[in-house]
Order: structure tokens, then C-alpha cells, then sequence
């Protein structure tokens, strides 16, 4: 057997134990927070031994970095899912004549968005692993970096649906949808905030944004 044959299995079991720690960090920082992740503490929830943590991850600030990363990929997924939805309402809108298309759309991106912020509030230990890293990128000037980077691509999804479903300022309003879902998740996964609340809020704000909410007399 070759050298670089002995070597993947190594790096396969290297690729593997990282994934292990970076997913125990993420269960820490779900039940506890993040003020306790320290290296025993993540070797203990995941089944490793102490010098494995410090071996793969020279300080607990680059440990939250990457399990930040893994993290943002995840949500980024769930992106993309929407993205293909509404990209399919509109080319079914296509197929309904005048007025009556921006009011399929404005159904069918509602019902879009409301289906994300409760998929997305029902993971409530994914939410509180992001409301965790939200508040200590406000300490960490590397989180912060890739938590501004996570957030302005997902402004830049948000802003690029808005803009095919006719919103004058696709940049401005991305901006305020996400402050609206990020409250809406929060509000719903550890609130209570009844699902037709959740509804009604999204109904509304779309119907505003493409200008077709209605006026009290």
C-alpha cells in the first residue's frame, strides 16, 4: 500500500472527527449556550477525548467560527428551497391575466414565506443556536465578519425574489423582510406566537410591499 493510500483513511477519520466536535458544539451552544463551549466541555458532549478538540481547533474562537460556517450552510439550504418555490409561483403567475397575478402572488409568496418561518421556528434548537451567534458576533470581531457576510447573502436571495415579484425597492424591503422573519421565528419558537398570527403578519407584509394592502376608510 502507497503512502497516499495509508493517508486517506487518515484524513477521512480527521474529516470525521471534526464533524463530530463541530456538531457537539452546536448541541452545547443549543442546550447551554454559548458561554459554555470550552474545550472539556465539547470533548465530554462529544465522546472524544480532551486533546482531540485542542488538536483540531487551535482556540474556542476559531471552534465557533467553523461551527458558524457549517451552521449558516445549513440555513442556506433552506434558502435555496424557498427560492425554487417562488421561482415556480412565478412561472405559474404567468398564466393568470392582469390584476388578478399579482394577487396570485401575492397568495402564494405569502403562504411561501409563512410555511419557512414556521419550518424554520419549529427547529427551536437551530433557532437558539442562531440567536447565540448573533449576540456573540457582536464580541468576536471574526464571528461578526461571517455573520455580516451570511447576512448580506441572504439579503441578496431575499432581494433578488422581491424583485420578481415586482418590488419597487428590492434592496430596502429585503432589509425589512428579514428583520420581519427573524422576529417572526423568534416569536413563534419561543413566544408562542400562534401560527395565524404568524400567517397574518406575512399575508400582510408581502401585500404591502407590492402595494395591495387595504386602508381603513
Amino acid at each position: 500500500m502507497t503512502a497516499s493510500h495509508q493517508a486517506r483513511p487518515l484524513r477521512r477519520e480527521g474529516q470525521r472527527r471534526r464533524q463530530q466536535i463541530i456538531e457537539a458544539t452546536l448541541q452545547l451552544i443549543a442546550r447551554d449556550g454559548i458561554r459554555a463551549v470550552r474545550h472539556r466541555a465539547v470533548a465530554a458532549e462529544a465522546g472524544v477525548p480532551l486533546a482531540a478538540t485542542t488538536y483540531y481547533f487551535r482556540d474556542i474562537g476559531q471552534l465557533l467560527r467553523e461551527s458558524f460556517e457549517h451552521f449558516a450552510a445549513q440555513r442556506a439550504g433552506s434558502v435555496d428551497g424557498v427560492r425554487g418555490t417562488i421561482a415556480a409561483h412565478l412561472e405559474g403567475a404567468q398564466e393568470v391575466a392582469g390584476t388578478d397575478r399579482t394577487e396570485f402572488l401575492a397568495r402564494e409568496v405569502s403562504d411561501t414565506l409563512a410555511g419557512y418561518v414556521l419550518g424554520q421556528a419549529g427547529a427551536r434548537d437551530d433557532r437558539a443556536i442562531e440567536l447565540a451567534f448573533r449576540h456573540e458576533a457582536r464580541r468576536d470581531a471574526g464571528l461578526r465578519a461571517l455573520s455580516q457576510e451570511q447576512e448580506r447573502q441572504f439579503a441578496e436571495d431575499i432581494a433578488s425574489l422581491l424583485a420578481l415579484v415586482g418590488s419597487a425597492d428590492p434592496a430596502a424591503d429585503a432589509q425589512i423582510t428579514l428583520g420581519v422573519i427573524y422576529w417572526l421565528e423568534a416569536e413563534a419558537a419561543f413566544a408562542d406566537l400562534a401560527e395565524n398570527e404568524v400567517r397574518r403578519v406575512v399575508t400582510r407584509h408581502v401585500r404591502h410591499m407590492l402595494g395591495l394592502v387595504e386602508r381603513a376608510d
